[in-house]
């Protein structure tokens, strides 16, 4: 097979302008060629090599920040290109002429949730450079990465991959319009894990039953955080005393409960529901717990929505989400309100008012195969569909509303609480 280097350039079909996509081309065969630089075959192990390509249900794509050189066949190719779920994907068959050494491809959009407020981020991923953390958010949609240094045990002994490039408050790089800010992800043992997000210092210890701080408990680590400004997430949520019926730490201060990665919030999700129906107004967020090319950056992902006059930035995305105004998605774009109200706000009922007018929807290119709300962690109406809904609920005995949709049998999206008071 004969091949030439050849110059890609995707563009915003908007703006004209170069964008970072999630790219991959292959043959008719089903040959993958890879940017100059890169590799058709490359490592999937956690901490090895992270950064700049991905494997997605078995095939190798590469991150490009617009543009690329590629070593390409003449004749018919399979461009595949992803730009998060506010973008339409792309699948097209393009022809290459012989000789040809440039190739012009766009991607549309098909929503701008920033325009209303929303901004897109994870809240769980390591081993990334802040650079590469950028460059592949920016190709996901994703305008806030966290990474999270970690302490790692190895035949080297122990490690803390990533410390030195702490950020706490402030974007440790930005570029294409994605900011990786670098924080810790403070290790709990059986107890589990919390992500101590947007805290001035560094938390230590990093890990509990370290030399000096035997004594030392989840609750501290909340306290210490909340003093530093920060936000307490419970990664991999649920784990120990998260089934416990007293709310455990979460009286103690966790600000938010995260979606990660795999499918186990789903099965737990009763766990969440219970703490809510407690009364504790604990929000939702999603973090892909990326650690290796094997995961997609911002699969899921919080969406949080910040106030016009605040303004775009970490501390109001982090805000955001403390106040509950986030959902959490793998792809479908919820939209949510209670009595014109969305996820996070308090809805107050006047004297005499006796009923709730609730709207749900999804939004967006990505597919979705049943959509419901749900009243304190029961469902009370579902769409077969993408919805949408719209009902007139009985608001007696109602604490909290959600709505949340369903793909293929997997959780999809799931909204933070609207409460009743």
């Amino acid at each position: 097979m004969n091949l030439q280097v050849v110059h890609v350039r995707v563009n915003d079909q908007a703006t004209g302008q170069p964008t970072p996509v999630r790219m991959r081309i292959t043959s008719p065969e089903g040959r993958y060629f890879p940017p100059l630089g890169r590799s058709d075959r490359f490592p999937t192990a956690d901490g090895c090599v992270v950064g700049g390509q991905v494997l997605v249900d078995g095939l190798p794509w590469a991150y490009i920040d617009g543009g690329c050189e590629i070593r390409l066949p003449s004749g018919p190719l399979l461009v595949e290109l992803s730009r998060g779920p506010e973008y339409r994907p792309i699948k097209q068959e393009v022809f290459r002429n012989h000789g040809q050494i440039a190739l012009r491809l766009a991607v549309e959009r098909a929503i701008d949730l920033k325009a209303e407020g929303w901004y897109s981020g994870d809240t769980h991923a390591q081993y990334l450079s802040p650079a590469a953390a950028c460059l592949e958010g920016a190709a996901e949609g994703l305008s806030v990465v966290n990474l999270l240094a970690a302490v790692e045990k190895d035949e080297r002994g122990v490690v803390v991959p990533g410390l030195v490039d702490f950020s706490g408050q402030k974007a440790a790089c930005e570029l294409h319009g994605c900011q990786a800010v670098v924080n810790t992800l403070n290790r709990g043992g059986p107890l589990g894990d919390l992500a101590l997000l947007n805290a001035h210092r560094v938390i230590h210890p990093l890990e509990l039953g370290q030399e000096g701080f035997e004594q030392y408990t989840l609750a501290d680590w909340c306290q210490q955080c909340h003093r530093k400004g920060g936000l307490v997430v419970r990664t991999r949520f649920p784990r120990g005393d998260d089934l416990l019926p007293d709310g455990g730490i979460y009286k103690a201060g966790v600000d938010a409960v995260e979606w990660t990665g795999d499918d186990s919030f789903a099965a737990g999700m009763q766990a969440w529901y219970a703490l809510l129906n407690q009364g504790m107004r604990v929000p939702l967020v999603g973090g892909s717990g990326k650690r290796g090319n094997g995961a997609v950056l911002g699969n899921p992902r919080t969406y949080a929505q910040i106030e016009p006059e605040k303004g775009f930035g970490y501390a109001s995305w982090v805000e955001a989400i403390r106040v509950g105004r986030t959902f959490a998605t793998r792809g479908p774009l919820l939209r949510f309100s209670v009595n014109g109200k969305g996820p996070g706000r308090v809805v107050r009922l006047d004297q005499g008012s006796t009923s709730l007018q609730v709207e749900a929807a999804v939004v967006g290119p990505a597919s979705c195969s049943g959509l419901e709300v749900v009243s304190n962690g029961q469902p009370i109406a579902r769409d077969e569909a993408a919805g949408p809904l719209a009902l007139v609920v009985p608001a007696q005995g109602i604490r909290w509303l959600a709505a949340r949709c369903w793909n293929a049998g997997r959780l999809a999206a799931h909204t933070s609480p609207i409460y009743i008071a």
